[in-house]
């Protein structure tokens, strides 16, 4: 049971690792669009709603990406539990997982 956590815990950061690294490569993504959208503003190519839409869209990237690291520090201390490491109180299950449903 408790190399199947370790186990599992080790999968889940593998997974959330590459994950994070393409949500990094889309908030970079997003914030370059966010640029070009304000300079194509300041230019008068768009309107202010392309900017604020493009704002937007780098906050939700952003916000994904910190629910993201969230996820792994939960991992992360999950299996350190499994490996046998605790805080005091080892009759207690691991820590549960955060919603990564964007809200």
């Amino acid at each position: 049971m408790a190399f199947r956590e370790v186990e599992d815990n080790l999968s889940d950061l593998r997974i959330l690792e590459d994950q994070t690294v393409t949500q990094d490569d889309a908030v970079k993504a997003s914030v370059r669009t966010a640029q070009l959208s304000r300079t194509q503003y300041t230019e008068g190519a768009v309107n202010y709603l392309d900017v604020i839409d493009a704002a937007r869209t780098v906050l939700q990237t952003q916000r994904a990406s910190v629910q993201l690291q969230g996820a792994q520090a939960v991992s992360t201390v999950n299996l350190i539990r499994a490996l046998g490491g605790g805080w005091g109180d080892t009759k207690s299950g691991p820590v549960p997982e955060p919603s990564l449903a964007l809200k």
